[in-house]
Formats: structure tokens, sequence, C-alpha cells
């Protein structure tokens, strides 16, 4: 997900929270440390792990924080949460240069992000380390593939988002769209009604939304680069952005990254629907609404039932003076009880295979999206949004978003970067 200009402002006051290296009652992970004196050394010294970050909403923050808690709790060390810079560039340079041992980041980035500027990476091959092999094995196979640049495993799957939801208030759509016509007439029937009341859906100006938007109206096979004819399917789901933009079927936010304020929108009574991914629904239950009673999600209309998924990781510095610090962290963070509790805040799905997942999540909502991704994984429907439609989407969708390309046109523009 991308990182918002406030990031710095609020991961601030998670470092002050965590500066003590304590925890909460009730949180995973709760077995006493042993001063935090890692690998050798003056065993009263507290140590302290540098994360770096880009996560900026209570609902981030919140989820993050199970994990950190899980670690100063297990381990006694202290937490430093270093706010990630905001473009690509100056990211990766931060982790070129700057004084970190856990880097978060999404799947797109990985290779850009830890690139070292000599053909190689910053971050720390983690099949290498024996420590971690049984939280490693737990971890699906197509999402560990995901995570493999350059034949090393860089990065461990601390959430899976899936970007095709639809989040829509209950008591304002009795029955929600589940393909592109039903997802047309609903903005219709908003302007056969004068255009009063919520607007049909809610988003933010930024392209990476409009390619959340457009990648969540496509069938498995074209996400996944399989389809032998995907144009038709790019242009149906360019016309229905056109349709509400043109037609002011659109509640649009002030803020360019304004995801949170588009999924406010449903809260607000300004919107009905949003899709997006399903970080927005942990947003919303932050705020107090309740999952299956104020508001519901279901798989985006014209995807089939399909989980596409983009993956948020945490890789470690293998230039860390505190590596042994740091795979500790990697450690707890694969464990079961911390991947669970950070999903359930952050709205998002574990990428690893639970042994009795009936036990672990208290959310029925997310049990059923865990299951229907362990389904999709079995079947080819679960895809991982691939790097093709992650960085050059995004830009391709801007002519449609202002209106300086018509639907027609994007999805030739598509054609030009769909896999061979």
């Amino acid at each position: 997900m991308k990182a918002h200009s406030s990031a710095k402002v609020a991961l601030s006051v998670l470092v002050l929270a965590l500066g003590a290296g304590c925890g909460g009652q009730g949180d995973p992970g709760n077995e006493p440390g042993n001063a935090g004196s890692g690998g050798g050394g003056n065993p009263t010294e507290t140590r302290t792990l540098k994360v770096a970050s880009s996560w900026f909403s209570a609902s981030e923050q919140e989820a993050l924080r199970v994990t950190l808690n899980a670690f100063t709790q297990q381990t006694g060390a202290k937490v430093e949460v270093v706010p990630l810079a905001q473009g690509q560039s100056e990211r990766t340079v931060q982790y070129q240069t700057s004084d970190w041992d856990i880097g978060q980041e999404n799947m797109y980035a990985l290779g850009n992000s830890f690139a070292d500027g000599e053909g190689g990476l910053t971050a720390l091959d983690l099949s290498q380390e024996s420590e971690l092999s049984e939280g490693l094995a737990k971890i699906f196979p197509a999402v560990r593939d995901a995570l493999i640049i350059d034949s090393q495993l860089v990065g461990l799957p601390m959430n899976l988002h899936r970007e095709n939801t639809l989040h829509y208030v209950k008591s304002r759509m009795a029955t929600p769209p589940t393909n592109l016509a039903e997802l047309k007439a609903v903005c219709d029937d908003y302007v056969v009604g004068g255009k009063t009341g919520p607007k049909p859906l809610a988003i933010a100006p930024a392209d990476w939304l409009y390619r959340i938007l457009f990648e969540s109206m496509l069938p498995a096979p074209v996400v996944a680069g399989t389809s032998e004819g995907p144009q038709p399917y790019f242009l149906a789901a360019a016309q229905v952005i056109e349709h509400y933009r043109d037609n002011d079927c659109l509640w649009v936010a002030p803020e360019e990254h304004g995801w949170a304020q588009a999924a406010q929108a449903l809260i607000d009574g300004e919107a009905t629907m949003y899709i997006h991914g399903d970080w927005a629904k942990g947003y919303l239950v932050q705020l107090g609404w309740e999952a299956g009673n104020d508001f519901d999600v279901m798989p985006a209309p014209g995807s089939e039932g399909a989980f596409y998924y983009g993956i948020d990781t945490f890789a470690v510095n293998k230039s860390s003076p505190r590596k042994d610090l740091a795979l500790k962290f990697a450690k707890i963070a694969l464990s079961a009880a911390v991947q669970a509790g950070f999903s359930e805040k952050k709205g998002s799905t574990p990428g690893i295979v639970f042994d009795e997942p009936e036990s672990v999540f208290s959310d029925p909502s997310l049990l059923t999206t865990y299951s229907q991704l362990a389904a999709g994984l079995s079947t080819g429907s679960a895809v991982p949004v691939p790097r093709w439609m992650g960085t050059d989407g995004g830009p391709l969708m801007v002519p449609l978003r202002d209106g300086t390309r018509t639907a027609e046109q994007v999805a030739s523009d598509f054609m030009g970067v769909y896999p061979d």
C-alpha cells in the first residue's frame, strides 16, 4: 500500500509508545525475554531494533504494534520505528545508506528498494537462515515464490491484501453488484434518481487507486497473464470507469492518496461502495464499524470470485550489526499468533498455513477470507498482482481518469504491457 504524507508524524507516535520496549496484556507472543542481550554482550544492556516502515493509518499502526509488542515481550529489546521515504528512489537510497535492521516493503518494490547499486541486494536471503526454516516452511508456496528476487528470498509475508474487494454499506445496498453490468446499473439508478444522496462509488485521485479499481474488475486469467484474448476485458473494465466518471457517479477524495478519506466517505454517508484493497476494511473496523453489520465485503464485480493479492513484507538488512536480533524479529513475525493478530487489526489475510485456522481467528469474516485464499491458491484463482500491473497499471490509468484517452485507447495501451 502507498505511504502517506503524514507518515512521519504518525510513526513518531508509535516510536514513543514502543520506546520502553513493552507491550500490552494479551498481545500475541507473551513469552518472557532475557533482557534482549542477543548475540552475547552485556546481559544487562537493552538493545534497540530499528524497523523502517511507511505504515501510517491507525489500523496499520495497530497491526504493526501486534508484531512489535510480541517482539519486545519475547526479547526484552526496544524498538525504534524509522519512517520510510515516500519516493521509490529516495527509499532505495535510504535502504542503502541508513541504519536499519528490518525493512517493510510491498512485493512490487522488493527488487528496487533493496538494490545495493552494485548488482546485488541490501536485504538478506532469508532462505539461508536455519532458525527461520520452520516458519518459512509454513508460507504458502505461491506466496513464497512471489517474494524471490534473483533466486533469493528477500522478504517474509507479514500479510496479504485482497485488492479486488468491494466494500459496501449494508443499510444503503441490499444486493451488491456481482458483475460489471450490475455495477454499471448502480450508476444508472443514481442518475435516474436525480443524483441525490450518496455517490455510488468512492475513490481517491492517485493513479494506484484507479489501477486497483481497474484490476479488480478483470477475471483471473487476465490478471495472471495467461489469457489469450485480454483486450475485451480491459475494454469492459475501462468502460465502467468511464461511465462512472462521465455520469458523476464517483465521490473523489480531496487528497491524492486519500484512500482512507474514500473509506471514511462510507461512514459519513457520502458514498455507498468502495472497491479497494481490504486494508480499507481494517480502517473501517478501527473506526468502530462492524463488518457484517454496518458494512460488508465481497469480491469485486468482474473478478468472478478470484483473489488478487499484494504482499506486505519484512526484509532483514544483511549488513545489520544486530542481525541476530533482526532474525528473532522475523521468527516471531512468522508465528501463528502474530500473523493472525496482525491481520485482524489490519483487515488483511495471513500468508501462512495454519494447522487449525478456526482456532486462531476471532473475526469470522477474516476466517472466510482466509478460507477463500487457501481455496484459491489450490485452484489457481488466487493470483499475486503481477509486476506489469502493479508498476505499469497506475500510469496507464491516468489518461482514463483525466478523460484524455477513451476506454478503447486505454484497453489498447494495456495490451502494450501485457505479457507475451
